[in-house]
């Protein structure tokens, strides 16, 4: 168990330091672990790997905001397993918002192709606005109330 501490601390200290080699011993000690991890609550092999990289990629960016406890894997652990959760929310919220789309798709045959068309480019905006900046948020990160205003909203009552 001291073996992990040393190691842990020396991250930790590279960590502080600004040292890249300290992003490199925390990957190279951790990712497999951690992609198993995470790959057995998302079970995707893809989103997986993406979701390990951006982990370590947010640990490096916000190595100075972060209260790291030791052992580090423990806390990689806790935040792998958060943004898997996550992962998983904004899967299902995409999925409620596409079987929307196809529920909405039979709205189109009661309107003009030019109507049908400006509508189906409105909800594409609102969609890759709610999933890919997600929770609510537009493109600039700004809480949107898009979605309410348009005429989708509106006209299907949706709430």
């Amino acid at each position: 168990m001291d073996r992990i501490d040393d190691n842990d601390d020396l991250i930790l200290d590279l960590l502080a330091k600004d040292d890249t080699l300290a992003s490199t011993l925390l990957y190279v000690r951790y990712h497999r672990v951690v992609f198993n991890y995470v790959n057995s609550i998302v079970a995707n092999r893809e989103s997986s790997k993406d979701i390990v990289q951006d982990l370590f990629i947010a640990i490096w960016e916000k190595r100075h905001s972060l209260n790291f406890t030791k052992p580090l894997g423990r806390y990689l652990f806790a935040a792998a397993h958060n943004k898997a959760l996550n992962h998983l929310r904004d899967i299902e919220c995409s999925n409620a918002l596409l079987g929307e789309i196809m529920n909405w798709s039979g709205h189109l045959s009661n309107v003009s192709a030019a109507d049908a068309d400006l509508e189906m480019t409105e909800l594409m905006v609102i969609l890759q606005n709610s999933v890919i900046q997600g929770r609510g948020r537009d493109f600039n990160g700004e809480n949107s109330t898009e979605f309410q205003d348009s005429k989708i909203w509106k006209s299907r009552k949706i709430r």
